[in-house]
């Protein structure tokens, strides 16, 4: 999905009439996917590392809306139409936090013992990485998008014409 925000925008963004969706996009994405594939022709290590941290961090995606939720005592949650309550409301988000922390944990184990440089599980070291290119990322793109998001065109210093989602000629 990262590369095809490196693309073209009238290329990725071209919704199909007859489809009625970005057939180029979806193409880009199995394209890499595919290729994605092709790792574990190479390297199971490197292969068994991407998969992991993929997992990882979904999970982490997971935790940290929750995570948040608990700190602040769930009172956005609260004022939901529904909801869990006061009561089996923290003790569901604090098992699944539990879980997520089991996955993480499981998903940097080695594939096989005695561990190796072949066989062990590098989804740690890739995460952390991922996670360092994603700051500083972010830090990049903050200092130049007001409302920091992939379709932002405006920049801080200009705020008459905020800009809040893809114009609808691009569609999505």
């Amino acid at each position: 999905m990262t590369l095809t925000h490196y693309t073209n925008t009238s290329f990725r963004a071209k919704v199909n009439p007859t489809l009625g969706v970005p057939v180029n996009s979806l193409g880009l994405v199995t394209i890499v996917q595919m290729l994605l594939g092709l790792i574990n022709l190479g390297s199971t290590s490197a292969f068994t590392a991407f998969v992991s941290v993929g997992v990882q961090a979904l999970a982490l995606a997971y935790a940290i809306p929750i995570a948040i939720s608990l700190l602040n005592k769930r009172e956005q949650v609260m004022k939901a139409r529904w909801n869990l309550g006061r009561i089996i409301g923290p003790i569901v988000n604090v098992i699944a936090l539990l879980w997520i922390a089991f996955e993480l944990v499981l998903f940097s184990m080695p594939t096989a013992l005695p561990v190796t440089s072949i066989s062990m599980n590098y989804a740690s070291v890739v995460l952390v990485g991922f996670g360092a290119i994603a700051a500083v990322w972010y830090a990049v793109h903050s200092r130049k998008c007001k409302y920091c998001c992939c379709w932002c065109r405006v920049s801080m210093a200009d705020d008459r014409t905020a800009y809040h989602g893809p114009p609808a000629s691009e569609g999505l």
